[in-house]
């Protein structure tokens, strides 16, 4: 009774008002529409998780291509200094190799470290604590970031 009134409302195919649902029936039924709902995902949860991981994704991309870029005026700052690596970042936009001093998509600083031949530079990631797995670390190895 419930399909055949909800087909003649949606499809406009009435031509006399639906059938009437008792009292017993319609709690029934609304009881069983509550139970079907509460199992079902919400779709905008299920959309909105989707949105926040590809944002989330895109964050952690934006920050390597940035940490890869202060790497390279890294390295022409070492270049250029006979070997010397930059005290900082912001030696790095003193000396005029970035036209700024750059923050990370989380407004986290970089930092920049040498050891022999390599340069390391990196961010401490969404959580702001450099040393643990969300930090975003560019060492040119293989031109990927990892944490």
């Amino acid at each position: 009774m419930i399909r055949a009134a909800v087909a003649c409302v949606l499809l406009g195919g009435c031509k006399e008002p639906p059938p009437k649902q008792s009292d017993a029936g319609r709690d029934a039924a609304q009881t069983k529409a509550a139970s079907v709902d509460a199992k079902a995902p919400d779709a905008k949860a299920v959309v909105a998780s989707g949105i926040a991981a590809q944002f989330a994704k895109a964050r952690r991309e934006s920050a390597c291509v940035q940490a890869m870029q202060i790497r390279q005026a890294a390295e022409m700052f070492r270049v250029s200094e006979n070997g010397k690596c930059p005290a900082s970042v912001a030696a790095l936009v003193e000396g005029k190799f970035l036209p700024e001093l750059p923050k990370d998509p989380w407004k986290h600083g970089y930092s920049v470290r040498c050891e022999g031949e390599a340069i390391t530079v990196s961010s401490p990631g969404r959580d702001g604590t450099p040393g643990n797995d969300d930090d975003v670390v560019q060492d040119g190895s293989d031109g990927a970031c990892g944490g």
